[in-house]
Parts: structure tokens; sequence; C-alpha cells
């Protein structure tokens, strides 16, 4: 059976989290949490060394209760053996945020709001789940103002004529650099911006740069974000389901995480 991903960004009070918000989520974070009819339990796993952040929730409907069952052996009614308050939590979500590529991967895109609404209350600070744009078009059209951008350049950038490093620089050996690793800092308009914007677009149609992520301010002064290379992207896991019929949340894990990594 396969656990599907999408990507979306996670923007808390207004800016991309660091490793220390969600550290101090997890010591601040009650397992249990109610939303509507639902009972969620989570459990976090914050890993400093290898930059991202795990989040695995179980929940249910808390309301529902039947007073009789039928016996699946038997096919007959059966007085409900568990109480009103006993709650059994029978579905799964999970989420990982890699602070690498500063991605959320969620496995179920409904609870998007129940995961803004959990880490808000944790925190005490805005949290917001966003969709990442299909287009740099829509993108541009909803910024009034850029205020980073980031992306990886390669080795082929390096080395071309007209690239990053000249023949002096050559000289010490810092063209064989595999890759550089930019993060340019701005505070411009758009309308000024974007013939570099194509520019940048077109190193990477031409395998100069990579995972290209642009960052700037909507007319409200909200963050919004667009990568050139995962609007499209979406994980999908084979997963089998243990004896319980539920996913291993562990090897969800650690597969996922295999596989953003790789």
């Amino acid at each position: 059976m396969k656990i599907y991903f999408k990507n979306l960004h996670l923007i808390i009070a207004n800016d991309f989290p660091a490793i220390e918000d969600f550290v101090d989520l997890q010591k601040k974070a009650s397992a249990i949490h109610y939303s509507g009819d639902q009972m969620y339990e989570f459990v976090h796993h914050t890993n400093k060394d290898d930059n991202y952040y795990w989040l695995y929730g179980e929940f249910d409907n808390y309301t529902i209760y039947a007073p009789d069952i039928i016996n699946k052996d038997t096919e007959k009614k059966e007085a409900n053996p568990k109480q009103p308050n006993q709650i059994e939590l029978k579905n799964q979500v999970f989420l990982l945020y890699d602070l690498n590529s500063g991605t959320l991967y969620l496995s179920n895109m409904q609870k998007k709001s129940v995961i803004e609404e959990y880490l808000t209350h944790t925190l005490q600070k805005d949290v917001l789940v966003r969709n990442i744009y299909t287009s740099v078009e829509s993108f541009e059209k909803t910024l009034k103002a850029l205020k980073e951008i980031r992306f990886t350049a390669v080795d082929n950038l390096f080395k071309t004529p007209n690239g990053v490093f000249d023949t002096p620089v050559n000289a010490y050996g810092l063209d064989l650099a595999k890759e550089l690793h930019i993060q340019a800092k701005y505070n411009l308009d758009m309308k000024s911006v974007t013939p570099f914007l194509g520019k940048l677009f077109n190193k990477n149609s031409g395998k100069g740069v990579k995972d290209i992520t642009f960052i700037g301010y909507d007319e409200d002064g909200f963050l919004e974000t667009f990568n050139i290379d995962k609007h499209v992207k979406e994980i999908s896991l084979d997963m089998g389901k243990n004896e319980h019929g539920m996913f291993p949340h562990e090897e969800v894990f650690a597969r996922l995480l295999k596989v953003i990594r790789n």
C-alpha cells in the first residue's frame, strides 16, 4: 500500500524555522491534542546533527461510541468491552521537515490546518503550512518584494569562461568545488528583479544551478516561497501494514528520509 507525501513550506513567525524552533517545540509540546471531534496523540523527534524534525500522529473521532459490537468470528452482537472514554486511535499522519532544503513533507493534506493549530498552540507563534507554487509566473504576481534567493551553483557554472571563478582564483584550485550553496539577501521591489530571475531560470535549464528557491513578501507582508525543482514533486512509499493494520511509523520515517536525502 502506498503512502503519498506532498511537498509544502512551513513558516513560523513569518520566517523559515530553525532547528532551535523544533527543539523548543519538543520541550513544550503536549502529546495529546484535540481538534474538533478528533483526538490526536503526537510523537516528536528532532535531530540537530542531521537537520530534520519528525512528527508522527495517531488520531480518531472521540465522540463516537457504540454500546454493541459484532464479533467477526461468531457474527453475533456482543456488549462493547470498551468504555466511552477509551479511544482507539486507528488513523495515522506523518510529517517530516528537512531543514537542509526548507521543505515540509506531509502525508495527509487534510491535516494541514491541524498541524498549524497544534504547532501554533505549542510554540505560541503564528505557524503556517503553505502550498508550493506551481509556476513562477503566479509567484511573481503574488510577490511585492523579494527578500532572498537560495540556490546551488554546480561545477559547470564555475568552469565556464564567464563563470563565478576567474583565472587568478583558479590558481588556488577553488574552481574544483563541486557545489556552492548561495544565499543572497535582498529588499527589492519585484519589478526591478524580474529580468534577473529570467537569467537565473536560464542557468537552471542549462544545469548551471539547481535547488533555486525564491523568498519574498506579498502585499500583506506574509512570507511566500517558490522552489523551481520541488513544485511538481510528490513522494510515494510502498509500505506494508503491521498485524494491527497500521503502518510502522519508524520504518516510514527511515524510508522517507532515505528518499529525501538521496
